[in-house]
């Protein structure tokens, strides 16, 4: 818990925005929607969180016998739960495999949910917004730097570590 208090939303935030940007340098009328519409930030870093899902499972014990999927555990099996996958199910998001700038309703799991929904989750939002403003601000143009790899996080969170990028100043 202590881990989580401390250190828990600096890699799973800046993975979530590097996504973010990943998709707007490949996307630019999505980029240039967002500077004439700022108001769709926020649904836009949302959906980035659905999209990327940076914390994608969590440890559990298993607490009373049940069956799951015809496997039957029992009381103290530990079960690796994956519910990142949920956040691109086709039967719950039209166009899973795409941010969208507006996506309503967005009921996704990338923060958790319930009691063990992300403490820092409105802190993320806030981050990735500001840092959206400042980039769209400050860089008229954004594009990948296709001579450098986009590097992947090979640890407990996943998600984009290094993103090489050209980018255009605004005049």
């Amino acid at each position: 818990m202590i881990r989580l208090f401390l250190v828990g939303g600096f890699d799973t935030a800046s993975m979530a925005l590097a996504a973010l940007v990943w998709w707007l340098a490949q996307h630019p009328e999505d980029c240039e929607r967002l500077r004439q519409n700022p108001a769709l930030i926020d649904a836009t870093s949302e959906d980035a969180v659905r999209f990327s899902s940076p914390a994608t499972y969590l440890r559990r014990e298993v607490t009373e016998e049940v069956e799951l999927g015809g496997t039957q555990l029992r009381a103290g099996d530990q079960v690796l739960v994956c519910f990142g996958a949920a956040n691109r199910d086709p039967a719950k998001f039209a166009d899973p495999d795409a941010i969208l700038l507006d996506r309503k309703p967005n009921v996704h799991v990338g923060f958790g949910a319930g009691h063990h929904r992300c403490v820092g989750s409105f802190i993320a939002k806030l981050e990735m917004r500001v840092a959206l403003e400042g980039i769209l601000k400050r860089y008229k143009g954004l594009a990948l730097d296709e001579t450098q790899p986009v590097r992947y996080s090979p640890g407990l969170n996943q998600g984009i570590i290094a993103l090489p990028l050209i980018l255009t100043k605004a005049d």
